[in-house]
């Protein structure tokens, strides 16, 4: 398994921070990038990587929609962008998780997965890693239903110019 360092904790207090955090994300990621999204149903998963998307695409994305029912979502965009899902993959069903597999190590393009802690052999493939922690277990006396606590890491495999440039984009905005 790839060894992965954490490169930043961040308080997101708004939709307007996770947006900007979005656009952070999208101005440093390679076009071959696998960015894995973990956390409780609701938090934003699926918020954030409408607007990496928007911010790699440059446009409003009337037709975007969570995959939650069909799985992957693809966009045809340069580079291809991939949106998979997996909260809805049983264990046992070996011909999804093939499939999806498939996807994430043959297709070129960016991949977004949410809850791809359900295939125990993607966790080895991640280059970026979203964790959003369970913020009423932080800091129980929450008021802003909008406030988010993450977790940044990335596998040791990404190039330190890489690693230097986002960190750099986060230091700047957070």
């Amino acid at each position: 398994m790839k060894n992965k360092v954490l490169l930043k904790k961040i308080v997101l207090n708004s939709q307007e921070d996770a947006i900007c955090l979005a656009y952070v994300i999208s101005r440093s990621l390679i076009p071959s990038c696998v960015v894995a999204l973990s956390g409780k149903i609701g938090v934003g998963k699926t918020y954030i990587i409408k607007n990496i998307i928007r911010h790699i695409n440059g446009q409003n994305l009337l037709d975007f929609h969570s995959p939650t029912f069909n799985i992957i979502n693809k966009y045809s965009s340069h580079p291809l962008i991939y949106h998979i899902d997996c909260y809805r993959i049983n264990k046992n069903n070996r011909f999804v998780i093939e499939q999806v597999e498939n996807i994430i190590t043959n297709s070129s393009g960016m991949h977004f997965v949410e809850w791809y802690n359900r295939l125990n052999s993607l966790v080895k493939q991640t280059d970026l890693n979203i964790l959003f922690l369970d913020m009423f277990f932080i800091d129980n006396h929450v008021e802003n239903k909008h406030k988010r606590y993450i977790k940044i890491s990335v596998n040791l495999h990404m190039e330190d110019l890489w690693v230097s440039n986002f960190l750099t984009f986060v230091n700047n905005f957070f």
